[in-house]
């Protein structure tokens, strides 16, 4: 579905969604991870979720995200991560997922692109 563009993608998914509303969360889960943002700008990402979610992210996810905000905004980030007391993987995972719905939104109401686009010139 990244191939086809988020115009047929939507499509798609909307008639999935006529004939099983629950399949289209499949398939939103495994066409978009928590990963997958290191491929968004994540400028302007507000969310509380966003702290617990990098608990268990890898260095790679972490470092794009504190190299696409103000070095203050990175060493505050980083500062509070730190002080994080210890948290269940569900806690984590709930997280992820919020930040995982919000960035879905954001592509649906074409405020970000996710995966592989045409080069705009």
């Amino acid at each position: 579905m990244k191939m086809n563009g988020p115009e047929k993608s939507t499509k798609v998914l909307a008639s999935v969604d006529e004939e099983d509303p629950s399949m289209v969360d499949e398939i939103l889960n495994w066409k978009f991870t928590f990963e997958d943002i290191l491929r968004i700008d994540v400028n302007g990402v507000q969310n509380e979720d966003l702290l617990v979610s990098l608990k268990t992210a890898m260095d790679e996810l972490k470092e794009a995200l504190f190299s696409n905000v103000s070095v203050r905004v990175a060493v505050l980030l980083k500062e509070d991560l730190e002080s994080l007391g210890p948290m269940t993987i569900s806690e984590v995972e709930k997280a992820q997922k919020n930040i995982i719905y919000m960035c879905k939104q954001l592509e649906i109401n074409r405020k970000i692109l996710i995966g592989g686009g045409e080069a705009r010139v």
